[in-house]
């Protein structure tokens, strides 16, 4: 009778080991799917390590041949832009957004004399240089705005919020500066009377806009830039830039201005302060972009230092990100998201903003790409162009 006892505790015993063994391998198991899930949406959100895996299910069973390829008119001359990754090209009969499989979204009937395109996440600015004509699209293709400026436009700039600034020419002054809702208010207007103005940014909210003057300090031209706070009169700041050509102004975000010019880019506070300056000394800009996500593309020719080309990326204060090197001369330079596409007459090269080499393809006749957030490209030749899917 005493052995009973003794052979229960000792059953209970075993089994109590066997349970808690279970839970600690479910608890392994549970931790270790956790790591894997969090792993799994790091790579997928924050990098382009699985960026093929989402290309693959997100294209499969659509024919590559066909899907994304499209045909349009070469009428005069000829612009073309991504917005929200869907193709525009605007020429001087109009402008047309085309959905990503290759259909029309929307036609901007009209005639321009030198159609330009700016895009700014799912907005689209069509405008006419040496025109009066702003047309402000979505990438549904719906019209937003479709207006008018009284002389000819030298320059227009569009935010993600949808501000525009135009600058155009004045009977009475050098030029204007306005600053546009999407619904075509004017928050902002500026006459120039002293100065001429040759290129213009706008804040993303609005509030802040900036313009290039090109002046003169003994015998050299000097380029200075101009900050205006849209709800006063008087000038914010000015930024001197030396004897140098300005080629672009751009706010990166609500506190920070690029300036691209011939001889550096420079990066400031919105107060007027410079935050960053990038210079080279073996090397020509040849092209720039600022349609990566928190960085700046920029793009060096090296012919005079033994040939080839040198691709750069910035961040928001001119910190160099990283650097690389491709033989050849590149015809045109992209960016979206975490991608930088070259083309070059050889080759389509795909970068990621550490310049890591991610897809390649020979150059069929493209004359630009365009590279997608999703590491894809449009394609674009002579009057058509095609959805290019690694």
């Amino acid at each position: 009778m005493s052995d009973k006892p003794e052979i229960e505790i000792v059953e209970q015993t075993k089994e109590a080991k066997k349970t808690s063994s279970k839970k600690r391998w479910l608890i392994f198991g549970g931790v270790l799917l956790l790591i894997l899930l969090l792993l799994a949406w790091f790579l997928l959100a924050s990098s382009t390590t699985l960026d093929g895996v989402k290309r693959f299910f997100r294209y499969l069973g659509k024919d590559d041949a066909q899907y994304g390829s499209l045909q349009f008119e070469t009428y005069g001359t000829c612009s073309h832009a991504l917005t929200d990754g869907r193709f525009a090209v605007a020429t001087q009969s109009g402008a047309t957004l085309y959905a990503e499989d290759g259909s029309a979204l929307c036609r901007v009937q009209g005639s321009f004399v030198n159609p330009a395109m700016k895009s700014t996440g799912e907005l689209l600015l069509v405008y006419d240089i040496g025109g009066t004509r702003l047309v402000l699209l979505n990438s549904e293709g719906k019209t937003l705005l479709d207006t008018t400026v009284t002389d000819a436009i030298y320059d227009a700039e569009l935010s993600t919020e949808g501000y525009i600034s135009v600058l155009y020419a004045g009977e009475d002054c050098r030029a204007h500066l306005a600053v546009l809702t999407e619904s075509g208010n004017t928050t902002y207007l500026r006459s120039s009377k002293t100065h001429y103005l040759s290129t213009c940014a706008v804040s993303p909210d609005g509030n802040l806009a900036a313009a290039t003057t090109l002046g003169q300090k003994d015998i050299q031209f000097v380029s200075t830039i101009q900050l205006y706070q849209t709800n006063q009169e008087e000038i914010a700041a000015e930024i001197p830039l030396g004897a140098q050509m300005v080629y672009d102004l751009r706010f990166l975000d609500g506190s920070t201005l690029c300036a691209v010019g011939e001889q550096n880019i420079a990066f400031f506070e919105t107060g007027g302060t410079c935050i960053g300056e990038y210079t080279v000394d073996d090397g020509v800009l040849a092209g720039y972009c600022f349609d990566g996500d928190g960085f700046v593309t920029l793009l060096y020719d090296l012919y005079e230092a033994g040939g080839g080309s040198r691709l750069v990326t910035l961040d928001k204060h001119g910190g160099e990100i990283a650097t690389a090197v491709f033989d050849g001369s590149a015809s045109h330079l992209s960016a979206c998201g975490d991608y930088v596409a070259v083309l070059t007459e050889q080759k389509l090269l795909i970068y990621n903003r550490k310049l890591s080499l991610q897809n390649s393809t020979d150059n069929s006749g493209y004359l630009a790409a365009y590279v997608r957030a999703d590491g894809t490209a449009m394609c674009v030749s002579s009057g058509e162009a095609e959805l290019y899917i690694p």
